[in-house]
């Protein structure tokens, strides 16, 4: 759960390494992955859950078999992978990081199973022991409440949820595995905790005759609301239709009162409100970070479309459990990777849905960023895209992009001095970002000839594609907002494309030789100057110019746009 009463926790609490928490089953498997931008704890060594199941006098075949993190939430999670016992009731599940984990297991005749607390380390071979399927039993609870009021009940770190009533004065709850299981009903807005609850088969195990529950929470909420108009003198009206958006929302002390958080667990969860009032469903949100002794948060949210004349809600529940991290930075937008830096320096992992590029750090510090925590970088520091000099088939996308393909980035940076000529990233021979001075920022893509003739054109030049972005208004150890996006390029540089800097723009890029000189494949690599770097994200999409410029009023250190106001 979510606890918010400690020193700065850095994404944990949400819970959100789901990304590559799975990646096969043997049998039936769904490769979908939940939540994930961002495990920022480094790329997990896999391991594997394997067992065999039986079923009355024989084996359980076809029976359905899942696992979920121990801190799985029924409300907004999904499973991230489940598959079905072989024809000798046999199961493996592979690509498991470490971590500890409930199956469950439910055959086509509703027997049940529930395994709890199944720790797995790193490369290892997890066998859980011959077990057999049971028929589920039941639960009674003793409620105070009148008859026909509604509830919830759900099974901590289980999928099991269940809606259920008050008759005579009594709450059943049907279909529990047999165990022991801890169950949380939330019941006319209050949430009792009943723990270690014994379940046998076919019996009822009947709760708060004899005693009361183990906990009652008192219910707060806090409501907090975004209005997106943008702030004044920026734009009226957005150019383009901008979509799936993520944007930082950010608690101070200011706009929150973190003494009432201290120490409470509970859920945050977002939703964009139109000028009508009318509410959308939940929009994807995870923690960024939330430092209780600065008091200051951060959350990230997926905006599914953006309307400025439309507000964002954040409200925080403690009668709700606390759920893992949703697609923030999904994979339809091509966050190949993403950056935070908010959970240290080393290893630094990105946050981006179903992709896998850690980074390795050299020479590096942290130091505040725009956006929470930044890295501080030398002449000789570097961050390195660990598996990214070629494409990787496994990986949903990579880093690997031409004068041809679609391709984006943004990034903010603090260069300490304007002098001299620096490189910020690249990938060698194939594109990088450097600063020039008198030039300003300048991107270079770089085309090798493949000498191939198609449609009568032969591809026998290699060329760069330059876009400069001039030095005007830029000044040293000063935060600036690099972004470029750009679809297919021809030879002669057609082709829609934009840098900005900060809000300035450069659309048409010059065309040069290039010697075609490109060496063996490389890294993306950041480094080459002297200052810091925050909130890089790297992808194969184009982005519109409206969505470009509303990031950079989102991200900005000050003066940045949503604003987060309370509301009681």
């Amino acid at each position: 759960m979510m606890s918010v009463g400690f020193a700065r926790s850095y994404f944990a609490t949400f819970g959100v390494a789901l990304a590559g928490f799975l990646a096969g089953v043997v049998g039936c498997s769904n490769d979908t992955s939940v939540a994930g931008n961002s495990a920022e704890t480094g790329s997990p060594e896999l391991a594997s859950i394997e067992g065999r199941l039986y079923l009355g006098e024989g084996v359980a075949s076809m029976a359905r078999v899942s696992i979920v993190p121990k801190d799985f939430n029924v409300f907004d999670d999904s499973v991230g992978i489940f598959g079905e016992t072989d024809e000798r009731g046999s199961y493996r599940l592979t690509g498991v990081a470490a971590g500890t984990y409930s199956l469950e297991a439910v055959a086509v005749s509703g027997e049940r199973l529930l395994v709890q607390d199944v720790v797995v380390s790193d490369h290892d071979s997890v066998v859980i022991q011959d077990d057999t399927l049971k028929v589920p039993g039941y639960a009674m609870l003793k409620s105070e409440m009148a008859d026909g009021a509604e509830g919830v009940i759900t099974a901590v770190g289980t999928t099991i949820y269940r809606e259920v009533s008050v008759s005579g004065g009594m709450i059943l709850v049907d279909s529990l595995p047999a165990g022991e299981l801890d169950l949380r009903l939330s019941l006319g807005g209050n949430v009792e905790l009943y723990k270690n609850l014994k379940v046998t088969p076919q019996d009822t195990a009947k709760v708060g005759f004899d005693a009361e529950p183990v906990a009652t929470v008192d219910t707060v909420v806090m409501r907090f609301v975004a209005p997106l108009a943008a702030p004044k003198g920026s734009v009226d009206s957005l150019m383009g239709f901008v979509s799936d958006i993520p944007l930082a929302l950010r608690l101070t002390p200011e706009n929150c009162n973190f003494d009432t958080l201290a120490g409470m667990d509970g859920r945050w969860e977002v939703r964009r409100i139109n000028a009508g009032g009318a509410a959308s469903k939940k929009l994807p949100i995870t923690s960024g970070y939330f430092d209780s002794l600065a008091q200051e948060a951060v959350f990230w949210v997926n905006v599914d479309s953006l309307n400025l004349e439309d507000s964002l809600e954040l409200v925080f529940n403690n009668a709700l459990t606390s759920g893992f991290a949703l697609d923030v930075f999904p994979t339809n937008r091509a966050y190949n990777m993403v950056w935070h830096f908010d959970d240290g320096i080393a290893p630094i992992t990105d946050w981006a849905e179903k992709q896998n590029f850690p980074g390795t750090a050299f020479k590096v510090s942290l130091v505040d960023g725009v956006v929470g925590s930044g890295v501080k970088m030398s002449a000789t520091s570097a961050l390195v895209a660990d598996h990214s000099a070629e494409a990787d088939s496994s990986l949903h996308g990579d880093l690997v992009f031409g004068t041809e393909d679609v391709f984006s980035f943004s990034l903010w940076i603090r260069l300490d001095n304007l002098g001299e000529e620096q490189l910020i990233f690249e990938k060698a021979g194939e594109y990088e970002l450097r600063y020039v001075p008198d030039s300003g920022f300048v991107v270079n893509f770089y085309h090798l000839a493949s000498g191939v003739v198609s449609d009568d054109v032969a591809d026998t030049a290699s060329y760069k594609l330059s876009w400069t972005s001039g030095s005007e208004g830029l000044k040293a150890a000063s935060w600036v907002y690099v972004a470029f996006s750009k679809l297919s390029m021809d030879g002669l540089g057609n082709g829609n494309s934009c840098l900005f800097v900060n809000s300035s723009k450069v659309e048409k890029p010059v065309l040069s030789d290039w010697d075609g000189v490109r060496g063996e494949a490389a890294d993306f690599r950041i480094g080459g100057f002297a200052g810091a770097i925050d909130e890089v994200f790297v992808g194969g999409s184009y982005r519109e110019n409206s969505w470009t410029y509303m990031t950079y009023l989102n991200q900005k250190p000050s003066d940045y746009w949503p604003v987060l106001v309370a509301k009681f």
